[in-house]
């Protein structure tokens, strides 16, 4: 069975960690106020040899905007989550939270599957993560 393994923001920054784990983060604030901002960090799970901040860098690097999508001005969220297995490879790659674009949330999921194999975990781990589309 996976152990669950969730960044826990709802923002862009990683780096909370599941119950045994330790982590630290930083990213934009919730409340009232103007501003931006954008952040970053790792988590690791005790035990599980998961970093997620690895796992994120790695899909970043392969992550591929699709044209269409940029052309019509489209960006995004898309949360996906996956089985790391023992090997470093993935299984049940799924889209849990949508950007709201097909095209978008297929390729979050297509640069999951990309940028495998990832690091090898002691034991089977459940990544849940962002993937970011931005148009910069």
């Amino acid at each position: 069975m996976a152990t669950p393994l969730d960044d826990g923001q709802a923002g862009m920054a990683a780096g909370a960690s599941s119950p045994g784990g330790v982590g630290s983060g930083a990213g934009p604030g919730v409340g009232p106020g103007s501003g931006s901002g954008s952040g970053h960090g790792s988590a690791a799970v005790m035990g599980t040899g998961v970093d997620l901040g690895i796992i994120r860098e790695r899909i970043a690097r392969v992550l591929v905007y699709p044209p269409t999508a940029r052309n019509r001005g489209w960006a995004g969220r898309v949360v996906v989550a996956f089985v790391l297995l023992r090997d470093g490879d993935v299984r049940d790659v799924r889209v849990v939270t949508s950007s709201g674009f097909r095209l978008l949330d297929r390729g979050a999921v297509e640069a999951v599957m990309a940028a495998r194999p990832f690091p090898a975990p002691a034991d089977e781990v459940e990544i849940t993560t962002p993937v970011l589309f931005r148009l910069d």
